[in-house]
């Protein structure tokens, strides 16, 4: 269960960081002041050169169209224009998400699959040390009820499973890995 909630945190988070991605950016601006700077400068110096007579008459004003249509293009209105609440309304819908995924799952999903009851599976582990008793030999069922003992904390018994297992296959590499 424990495993199943951190994955389904870490998704979550990764959701919110997705959805609130846009508020981390900058809104622009700065690269704005700094486009209209050099456009200011550019026009500076057109108009010096216009002063100092290295640029026509209908060069200059072709060269300032074309400077202050540049401008107009980097610096467009949508980017200046945001919506009233826009933010508020994504924050929102950011903590809105992962409850309502919750809710959904709560409402319509299985939450008791998500673990297997401890009873059943401790059933199934003596059913299977049952088994062992009645089939000694089988040498992969003691490595299975070795590792079922270690996963449940029952260190002893699982040492006593691997220790039937050893005796029946004393060169197995993973046996004695797992029994070490």
């Amino acid at each position: 269960m424990s495993a199943f909630l951190i994955s389904a945190a870490l998704l979550a988070a990764v959701a919110l960081g997705v959805l609130l991605r846009p508020l981390r950016r900058t809104s622009g601006a700065a690269r704005e002041a700094l486009n209209v700077s050099v456009y200011r400068d550019q026009l500076r110096e057109l108009e010096a050169d216009r002063k100092a007579g290295t640029v026509s008459a209908e060069d200059y004003e072709r060269s300032k169209a074309e400077i202050e249509r540049r401008l107009l293009e980097d610096v467009s209105v949508p980017d200046k224009v945001k919506t009233p609440g826009g933010s508020r309304a994504l924050i929102a819908g950011a903590i809105a998400a992962p409850l309502l995924a919750a809710a959904v799952y709560w409402a319509v999903g299985n939450p008791a699959a998500v673990t297997p009851p401890d009873q059943q599976i401790q059933d199934m582990v003596e059913r299977l040390a049952a088994k062992m008793r009645s089939r000694p030999e089988d040498v992969e069922g003691w490595k299975l009820l070795g590792r079922s003992y270690a996963v449940m904390g029952r260190y002893d018994d699982s040492v006593k499973a691997f220790a039937q297992a050893a005796q029946r296959a004393p060169r197995d590499p993973q046996l004695l890995a797992d029994f070490a």
